[in-house]
């Protein structure tokens, strides 16, 4: 902390063009597995979970709103594949189809700013199997609504 006087310190303001916030790790698993990671960190999913979590932590002024790609396309959200009005995104039950470049794009009337990340499956993943709308894995069970 400076000794100067209030009114000599200098305060810094919110950036006007868009950041992403970046972090250097990965922040773990949570509860009931999920797998938390921030935005620009490679993804390795050894074992199953049951979501993966990236961070998309971007401030400016005004806030910046958050977009979604995979592998260079608009991602599609699902009630598997959500974003969190943080801007967040959240995918539960990851599996192989879900291998991919991920990236976060903070726009606002200033600019444009994005971040990577590379999720990749190593290890086994929970497997689903339809039947007559009645989906069925070996730890969870949900019926889906058939119109």
């Amino acid at each position: 902390m400076t000794n100067l006087p209030h009114y000599q310190r200098v305060h810094t303001a919110r950036p006007r063009n868009p950041l992403i916030i970046q972090r250097s790790k990965k922040i773990g698993e949570g509860p009931q597995s999920e797998m938390i990671v921030y935005v620009g960190m490679p993804v390795f999913l050894q074992k199953p979970v049951v979501s993966l979590v990236l961070k998309c932590e971007a401030v400016g002024n005004p806030d910046p709103s958050v977009t979604w790609t995979k592998n260079g396309k608009e991602l599609r959200y699902s009630s598997r594949v959500g974003l969190f009005p943080t801007g967040s995104l959240r995918i539960q039950y990851p599996s192989k189809g879900d291998e991919g470049l991920y990236t976060c794009t903070a726009r606002n009337r200033f600019g444009r700013t994005s971040l990577s990340s590379s999720v990749q499956i190593t290890g086994k993943v929970y497997r689903s199997v339809s039947f007559n709308g009645l989906y069925r894995s070996s730890t969870f069970l949900w019926f889906k609504l058939l119109p």
